[in-house]
This record gives structure tokens, C-alpha cells and sequence, in this order.
């Protein structure tokens, strides 16, 4: 079993096909996730989101089942975020992909690391979307951080910028799209480009849910780059949001290239994830400064409070 694009493109052209049912392609990162699931009913009911892990298999197994495996950890990592994950399947020869929802009864663990047994009776197809949807999760809100921490590694290593890319027909909002994520170095150099497609309900302009898709970003103009593209007598005006296009084109497209920065929600998750993953924390900031008093010992202490009863 090996991973390749195969499956990344099958996946999601399958996916494609079904109704409120979403498979983007993951950055890689420390989650050692492949893609994740949205699957998307309204507004108001919480979404479920899933990571998936993608093996690709080259020939035809005899048994029934595909055997796919990985080291401990990351699967240390799923388990401790109680994230839903799938392990899912691309067979080359057929095109079709097959899953398994990855849990704890149904891991076989040794010295290497873990396996698993991907049965060829649950084929991803689209009545296999309601089983996906009924599999336990401890809390979509948490598991749609996690899933989007690498994201959020890339704001707080500071080497490099998220941009959203993306365009809005402003008279007829729409309820489903894609937007382009774009990587770059601090110089602007593109680095890498993912698609990042999404549901909302078309009651308003999609921009102004973008604070509900990244809960964890803090979503602004790219100031540089609207001084550069629009025309100077708007620069000068006050703009009514941060959230605004540079560009309206023939009055009807609205073109948006906005920057990701890490709001509090953000900081406080990776503080909070980094110690619940690897025990990493700063002792200072936690415990803060006790003084000199404490420094000379609790010896010192003790005897210095006697001293003052006397």
C-alpha cells in the first residue's frame, strides 16, 4: 500500500457528486492526515467533520480486505483529539475507494506500529455518506480546530502568509464554492495553492461567513496588495469592513484576496493543543514569578514568617 495523488483526486471527485457533502485536501502537517470530510446540513445544525488518512493500492487483493497501517504517532494524535478518522482506500485498477472508521476495537498493534483491515463490502458511495454521518464525535467544534491546525502552524511560524483567494457574483449569492488558499514566503512568493470548497446557506454575500469557516482567524485585506491594484482615489477612503473587494468586475464580480492571521481563539488553541498532545508549556508564564523570597528556599520562608510573629 503507498499514498499517492490518485486517491486525493478520486476521493474528491466522488465526493462531488453528493449532496452537502464536502473532501478537501489537507496541508501536510503534524495531524499526518491526508484530507478531511464536511458534512454540511444548515446553518444551524453543527457540521461533522472527519480527517482522512489515503492509501492507494496497485493490484488486486485476493482476500477481501485491504490492509493499510501507520506509526503510532499519529494515531496517538487522533485518539488524544478524539477526531473522527477515516481510513480510506483508492484501488488503482478500479477506480473505486473503499473506508473504515478507524477505532480503538478495530487496530491490531505492533512493534512497528499499527494496521487496520479496510473491508471491500464499504465502497464510498453515496449511501455510505449517512453511516459516515452517524459516527460518533466527541466535539465537531474541537475536531474542526484540530483539523486546522496546520493552517495555523503556518501563521505562528511567521516564515510564511495565508492568503484567501476567491471572487462573488454580489448579485446572486450562492451557496456553495471554492476558495483558493495561497502559501506564501514573506516576500509574497507563492509557494502553494489548495482548494478549499464549502456550503453556507445563500441567505448573504459568502465573505461575510468566512468568520463562521476559520473561527480561528483573524480575516483582513491584503493591505499591500489592494494599494497596489486599486485605483487611488479609494485608497483614500475609510473602508466600511476589512472584508472587501479590490476588484468589481463589469459590476457584478466582486474579487477578494484577504489575509489570515491568528485571533485569540486561534493563539489559545495551539497553547492548549500543544500541551495536550506533547506536555508543552511555558513554566513561567504558567506558574509566574514567586520573587526572592521563594528563590532562598521554603526553609527561609518559614523562618522569616516566625520572625515576624515574634
Amino acid at each position: 500500500m503507498k499514498n499517492n495523488r490518485a486517491g486525493l483526486y478520486s476521493i474528491g471527485r466522488i465526493a462531488d457528486g453528493f449532496t452537502e457533502f464536502i473532501f478537501r485536501e489537507q496541508i501536510p502537517g503534524i495531524t499526518g492526515i491526508d484530507g478531511h470530510i464536511e458534512i454540511y446540513k444548515s446553518s444551524y445544525d453543527p457540521m461533522r467533520v472527519l480527517g482522512v488518512k489515503i492509501y492507494s493500492a496497485d493490484a488486486v487483493d485476493r482476500k477481501n480486505v485491504y490492509l493499510c497501517g501507520g506509526n503510532n504517532d499519529n494515531l496517538i494524535y487522533w485518539f488524544q483529539h478524539s477526531i473522527p478518522i477515516l481510513i480510506m482506500v483508492h484501488d488503482n485498477n478500479t477506480g473505486k475507494v473503499f473506508y473504515e472508521h478507524l477505532r480503538e476495537d478495530n487496530i491490531t498493534f505492533s512493534e512497528s506500529g499499527w494496521s487496520i483491515d479496510v473491508p471491500k463490502t464499504q465502497e464510498f458511495t453515496e449511501d455510505a455518506v449517512r453511516n459516515i454521518h452517524e459516527i460518533p464525535s466527541y466535539s465537531p467544534n474541537l475536531n474542526r480546530l484540530a483539523i486546522d491546525r496546520p493552517w495555523m502552524d503556518i501563521i505562528e511560524s511567521e516564515n510564511q502568509r495565508l492568503f484567501i483567494i476567491t471572487e462573488e457574483n454580489i448579485n446572486r449569492p450562492a451557496g456553495r464554492g471554492v476558495l483558493k488558499i495561497n502559501i506564501t514566503d514573506l516576500a509574497g512568493e507563492k509557494q502553494h495553492i489548495y482548494d478549499w470548497p464549502f456550503y453556507i446557506d445563500p441567505d448573504m454575500p459568502f465573505v461575510f461567513r468566512f468568520r463562521e469557516l476559520f473561527p480561528w482567524a483573524e480575516i483582513i485585506a491584503d493591505k499591500d496588495f489592494y494599494d497596489a491594484h486599486m485605483k487611488s482615489e479609494a485608497n483614500g477612503h475609510t473602508p466600511l469592513c476589512d472584508i472587501r473587494p479590490w476588484m468589481i468586475e463589469a459590476e457584478e464580480i466582486a474579487h477578494f484576496r484577504l489575509e489570515m492571521r491568528l485571533n485569540e481563539l486561534g493563539k489559545s488553541f495551539l497553547c492548549a493543543d500543544k500541551y495536550i498532545c506533547n506536555a508543552q508549556y511555558d513554566k513561567s508564564k504558567l506558574a509566574g514569578s514567586y520573587g526572592p523570597v521563594y528563590e532562598n528556599g521554603l526553609k527561609f520562608n518559614t523562618t522569616a514568617a516566625s520572625e515576624l510573629r515574634m
